[in-house]
């Protein structure tokens, strides 16, 4: 099991990740995540954390293995990409929309 927050491996048993200290929230086999946006610089990328914390909304973000890089625009095959819970979708869209202009 994978952090949603940072990436780093978490033992089924731990209720907080090692390695970011965020809470983990167990949301069982059932629960699928679906991609909903490709951020398209580490600004977006820093303020989308944000957003997802401040709602308190689960989210994973792909390929952001340079977190706290100073980096202008990734594309192309390791691209960063958004991933939350499908139930939070819809949501998450208009919050993108409402907060950055696009979604």
């Amino acid at each position: 099991m994978f952090c949603l927050y940072c990436d780093g491996e978490i033992k089924e048993e731990e209720t907080y990740c090692p390695h970011s200290g965020k809470h983990i929230v167990h949301f069982g086999k059932e629960t699928a995540f679906v991609k909903v946006y490709d951020p398209i610089n580490s600004q977006e990328v820093a303020m989308i954390r944000m957003i997802m914390e401040r709602e308190g909304i689960p989210y994973h973000i792909k390929n952001d293995r340079l977190h706290g890089a100073v980096l202008f625009a990734i594309t192309g095959p390791g691209s960063m990409e958004l991933w939350v819970p499908e139930k939070f979708t819809d949501e998450v869209k208009r919050l993108l929309s409402d907060e950055l202009g696009h979604g």
